[in-house]
């Protein structure tokens, strides 16, 4: 039976209950530039993907869900994890292509937006322990953080699920 659930932009973490698919030499299950379109699935074949810290770094994000939109059955969900826009982590790596916000996933079409989460996940002694706390109150009122507050007090990533439509 094939796999039925994609990881793009594996890198290391080679997940067996998943089709991996990265361009590096990682022992994936496909080697392919995901700037590179059609992807080598037919239409329809995924339930479910996996893009861990992989989005920001392809030349065009519209594209890429237009692509798994293609390769996803109706009702699909698509989970994203990339790093937020105000978060050193964001610009500290000279690889990254796009920049994402809480309001970039409105732009993209093919998909309905389940949830979104802004992460703090603070590795400072105080703040640290404090994180969860901060995750949630950022949570509570995202617009007024991301409008307000987000290069006070930077957020390292987002988290998204997507729907197939």
């Amino acid at each position: 039976m094939e796999k039925e659930k994609l990881n793009l932009g594996c890198g290391q973490d080679i997940n067996p209950e998943f089709v991996n698919v990265d361009i590096g030499d990682y022992g994936q299950d496909i080697n392919h530039d995901l700037n590179n379109f059609p992807y080598p699935f037919p239409d329809n074949r995924f339930d479910e993907v996996l893009m861990n810290h992989s989005l920001e770094h392809l030349k065009e994000p519209c594209d890429v869900i237009r692509e798994l939109c293609r390769v996803c059955k109706s009702g699909s969900r698509i989970q994203i994890v990339v790093p937020y826009f105000s978060s050193p982590n964001m610009w500290s790596d000279p690889t990254h292509k796009s920049c994402f916000n809480w309001h970039t996933w409105e732009r993209f079409g093919g998909v309905r937006i389940l949830r979104r989460k802004i992460m703090y996940r603070s590795n400072s002694g105080f703040l640290k322990s404090k994180s969860l706390i901060i995750d949630s109150l950022i949570n509570m009122y995202p617009v007024i953080f991301q409008r307000l507050f987000c290069y006070i007090l930077p957020p390292s990533e987002i988290h998204v699920e997507l729907e197939v439509l």
